[in-house]
């Protein structure tokens, strides 16, 4: 029946035609059921089932899953959640008979990489959606559980990036939860930590009491202590002296909270370990002065740096939000100026072509028997002192629009055999011709409120016409 069921769960590993995420979903509940079946009968079975798994790499592929893509839904977390709870489960009682070195430091330090590695995206996610918390609860009792049946991990565990940033969290469930789980594990677990590692614990602990103001935080911190305080004994002179004051702490801050039997409790151990033999130590005195300076001088600067650091952020926060303005403001400016030179064309455009219409319209009033040559140059402006091509018999005048106007009513009474005026009378007797030199430019064109200056063109017009008998 066992075989049956290790080949039917290998096969459907193996199967590429089923996604990662399809094959959780499908493995978790009959590994479960298994476990299920064997737990309610002979104790054996239950092992050797857990070794199956093992052997056959169905909790390989457990781990592999677990530390894969942390982008899920609400559903594939829960998936995620009962999974690590299924690991742990699986790995306690597992310890295989054959290469157990391999299972101690190599599989079991694996699983806890990615219990912790759930717990802290859980816990991120926790901090901000209450959802999540039932969830990430979940994933460290599944760490509690391993911790109490291999005490070797803890020192993995305590230093963990995970396990520090949870403690650093400000969420009181966070918080209260990382205590709790070091007060439901196996009360001999400190018996087999480093100094180092008591001092890590301690150092957590005793953070939490002088940041936290909840009383739930406060009572499981104390209980710890006290559980720390009486599983050390004769380490527990050395670590305790390196928290002067905290005895202090304890009556200033959490008397009066419901917990005054245990902070009595841990104060009398406190101060039972400054002895009068001690004290008499030649050294002693100024190694407690020592610690006090030193802490003292570490609380001053955590309150220093926790004032600093809504200062720091507001700054940062000013500057970037300025920055952004400013790119903001100048990416408008240069809109408007881009804006503003289409503009001004547009409208230098519109005052060429009224300029061409009316000079069209004007020639246009002239007689159709006149011979007339127009000579067009671009200019920038309307200067009178503009070179005309010299021709003889040509007259070089300014012209404007009175000007071919009174040459068109010359024409005009020359054709009907009326007498012409003096201006049109030339010297030599047989003809006059008349050379106008236009040159009209908008100067002070003003159009919507805004003035604008452009450019004229340049004409030379020459109207030869015969004189009168």
């Amino acid at each position: 029946m066992s075989a049956a069921i290790i080949s039917d769960l290998r096969s459907l590993i193996e199967d590429p035609a089923v996604e990662p995420r399809e094959k959780i979903s499908l493995l978790l509940p009959k590994i479960r059921g298994e476990l299920d079946r064997a737990s309610v009968g002979p104790e054996e079975d239950l092992v050797e089932l857990k070794r199956s798994f093992c052997r056959n790499r169905i909790l390989h592929f457990c781990i592999d899953s677990l530390s894969g893509n942390h982008d899920k839904t609400h559903s594939e977390w829960s998936n995620t959640a009962l999974l690590a709870h299924t690991l742990s489960t699986c790995c306690v009682g597992a310890e295989p008979e054959e290469d157990p070195e391999v299972f101690y430091q190599l599989f079991l330090p694996s699983v806890m990489d990615v219990l912790l590695s759930s717990a802290g995206q859980l816990m991120t996610r926790a901090a901000g959606s209450t959802e999540y918390y039932p969830l990430y609860r979940k994933v460290m009792d599944s760490i509690r559980w391993l911790l109490h049946a291999h005490h070797q991990l803890s020192e993995q565990v305590l230093s963990s990036l995970q396990y520090e940033q949870m403690w650093t969290c400000d969420d009181v469930s966070v918080a209260l939860c990382c205590i709790s789980l070091w007060n439901h594990i196996n009360r001999e677990f400190l018996s087999e930590l480093t100094n180092d590692s008591v001092l890590l614990l301690l150092n957590d602990v005793v953070s939490q009491l002088a940041a936290s103001s909840d009383t739930e935080v406060g009572a499981a911190a104390v209980r710890l202590l006290l559980l720390i305080a009486h599983q050390l004994d004769a380490r527990r002179l050395v670590l305790f002296n390196r928290f002067k004051g905290l005895d202090c702490l304890l009556v200033k801050d959490w008397r009066g909270r419901g917990f005054n039997h245990d902070i009595d409790q841990l104060i009398s151990i406190l101060n039972s370990n400054w002895s009068p033999a001690s004290r008499t130590h030649p050294q002693m005195d100024r190694v407690r002065a020592a610690c006090v300076i030193q802490a003292v001088w570490r609380a001053h600067q955590t309150r220093s740096r926790l004032k600093k650091l809504p200062g720091a952020v507001s700054a940062l926060q000013r500057r970037y939000r300025s920055k952004v303005t400013l790119q903001q403001q100048q990416q408008q400016a240069a809109r408007w100026e881009e804006e503003l030179k289409y503009q001004v064309c547009v409208r230098r455009q519109q005052a060429r072509r009224l300029f061409h219409q009316k000079q069209q319209q004007l020639i246009q009033q002239l007689p159709p028997g006149a011979a007339v040559r127009l000579y067009s140059s671009s200019s920038c402006c309307s200067d009178d002192s503009d070179i005309l091509e010299e021709t003889p018999r040509e007259e070089k005048i300014p012209c404007t629009a009175t000007h071919i106007q009174r040459a068109a009513s010359s024409m005009h009474a020359a054709e009907s055999g009326d007498a012409l005026s003096e201006e049109a009378q030339g010297s030599e007797g047989f003809a006059h011709c008349l050379s106008v030199n236009w040159s009209e430019g908008f100067d002070g064109h003003e159009e919507g409120g805004a003035k604008e200056r452009a450019g004229g063109v340049h004409f030379t017009a020459s109207i030869v016409y015969p004189l009168a008998a």
